[in-house]
């Protein structure tokens, strides 16, 4: 086997990293602000005082000395493992670098996300990725994987795009608070998501784009959970609650993800349908007619946490589907219906080579 050595180019590359991690640690200026410096660049409210760790930082998302800096800080934050586990270790941390790399070099405009130590709030350090400052319609767009040019909304689109900037910013921000956790990642998902919100209220009072925000916010959650399994992420059911409990959390991934399996099978026997009409049917839009079939099927409407998932990914695609000019949900065609028999069908099994016992004898 040809060690590392052996491959120049990886060996400068692997120099470069550590040159510049090291150097960008030492001077994080170079690659960073402040929180509240990056907050007063973008025109919107402070927000360090609602936070506890004391050195949190914001990469500026064009600056590729991101990619070395953040390695370098993730290569601190696992440093205790490479003696229990250096060869796992060093895989894990190659394939983070990795993944910086491919972010700067093809970012997507939500591709926020917060690392830090789990030392004291004191001497705690983090570092957010920002999201891009794009229109609020792009914003859903990402989050739901749709595609329309425009949505309808009745605030002010502007201050609606505001609003999802500095929830992003604070749900990072959150989780910075949160390093050191080893909760499950639905529960840090909601608590972040849940302060988020309660800042929102705090900062900007009672709006009518604050609670557009709040309506729209669940539907995103909803239709990323059910129609493209970010389950991790599906913190609708538990944004009102006042405390967060393990099985909660538990239970609110099981609902999303056992519907999403129950779509995934109607699609599945349905699939000679979608793919020989002459429209494209996306998997959001598959999903919505496997949904409504589901709730005309006894399987649907005799279970009630299908039922009810169901019902809430409808109502999520509805109301986007209301605010838009471009079709989200393409009819079937020809008034077609699709089938859900197979759902309570017996398998059917590969014939068995197994010979048979012959019965005992008396």
């Amino acid at each position: 086997m040809r060690r590392i050595g052996q491959f120049p180019f990886i060996r400068t590359y692997l120099a470069a990293t550590v040159a510049a991690g090291a150097l960008t640690t030492w001077a994080p200026s170079l690659v960073s602000t402040t929180l509240d410096e990056h907050m007063a660049q973008q025109d919107l409210p402070r927000l360090s005082q609602y936070f506890s760790t004391a050195q949190m930082r914001v990469y500026d998302r064009g600056n590729f000395w991101q990619v070395p800096h953040s390695t370098f800080l993730a290569a601190d934050i696992v440093s205790d493992d490479f003696a229990k586990k250096p060869v796992s270790t060093s895989i894990a941390l190659a394939a983070f670098n990795f993944s910086a790399l491919t972010r700067q070099i093809l970012p997507s405009p939500a591709d926020a996300y917060a690392m830090g130590t789990d030392e004291s709030f004191t001497e705690r350090k983090c570092y957010v990725r920002p999201p891009k400052r794009v229109p609020i319609h792009e914003m859903v767009n990402i989050f739901t994987d749709l595609e329309a040019k425009s949505y309808r909304f009745n605030g002010d689109p502007s201050k609606l795009a505001d609003l999802f900037y500095v929830y992003i910013m604070a749900h990072e921000a959150r989780h910075c608070d949160q390093m050191g956790s080893r909760q499950m990642t639905l529960l840090h998902e909601t608590d972040a998501d849940t302060y988020a919100i309660q800042l929102l209220r705090h900062i900007y009072g009672e709006t009518p784009e604050l609670r557009e925000f709040e309506n729209l916010l669940p539907h995103l959650r909803v239709i990323a959970a059910v129609a493209h399994g970010d389950t991790s992420h599906a913190s609708d059911r538990a944004l009102d609650r006042t405390q967060h409990t393990v099985m909660q959390a538990v239970d609110d991934q099981l609902y999303y993800t056992r519907l999403t399996a129950v779509l995934r099978e109607i699609v599945r026997l349905n699939e000679d349908l979608f793919d020989d009409a002459d429209t494209d049917y996306e998997r959001t839009a598959r999903y919505y007619h496997a949904a409504q079939a589901l709730l005309a099927d006894p399987i649907g409407r005799n279970n009630q946490q299908l039922r009810q998932a169901a019902e809430t990914y409808i109502a999520a695609m509805d109301d986007l589907a209301a605010r838009t000019d471009d079709t989200l949900i393409p009819t079937l065609p020809n008034g077609a219906r699709l089938v859900t028999a197979g759902l309570a069908s017996s398998y059917l099994p590969a014939p068995s080579r197994i010979p048979l016992r012959p019965a005992p004898t008396a």
